[in-house]
């Protein structure tokens, strides 16, 4: 047990030390890109979204939507990223398997607006627009 309680398992997929190691990492990240490197080994390709639990997804999105607000090196294209494009499949399955609890899903819904009103994605992309509404029939469900 981890000063945080609960279990390995409880607490973000048994990784063990590596949850209380994670959100400070995205936390302190200075750039977008320093996010999605930070969750890319976290990610399996094929079928292991839960490397990452609910609160890490959404601090991901929370972070990735608070850098690009002070972005001053133009538009980051999010979208043509691989990891992004995982992130937003793992929120949307998080959301549809109700993983995310009423916070997370705020945070990641905040996360992932700013990252509109900043034009890092947009709506009428199928990635973006099915992960935002299982978050908000997610929501509804709470």
């Amino acid at each position: 047990r981890g000063r945080g309680g609960g279990t390995d398992s409880s607490r973000g997929g048994g990784r063990g030390g590596d949850f209380a190691k994670l959100l400070p990492l995205l936390t302190d990240a200075e750039y977008p890109e320093d996010i999605l490197i930070i969750v890319r080994p976290y990610m399996d390709e094929v079928e292991s979204p839960q490397l990452l639990n609910h609160k890490e997804v959404a601090r991901a999105f929370q972070m990735l939507g608070r850098l690009a607000k002070w972005e001053h090196q133009g538009p980051l294209y999010l979208l043509s990223s691989r990891t992004f494009r995982a992130l937003l499949r793992i929120a949307k399955d998080f959301a549809d398997s109700g993983k995310f609890n009423r916070t997370t899903i705020m945070v990641a819904v905040a996360g992932i607006t700013d990252l509109h009103m900043k034009h890092q994605v947009r709506a009428g992309n199928t990635v973006v627009d099915d992960t935002l509404s299982a978050l908000e029939a997610a929501l509804g469900r709470l």
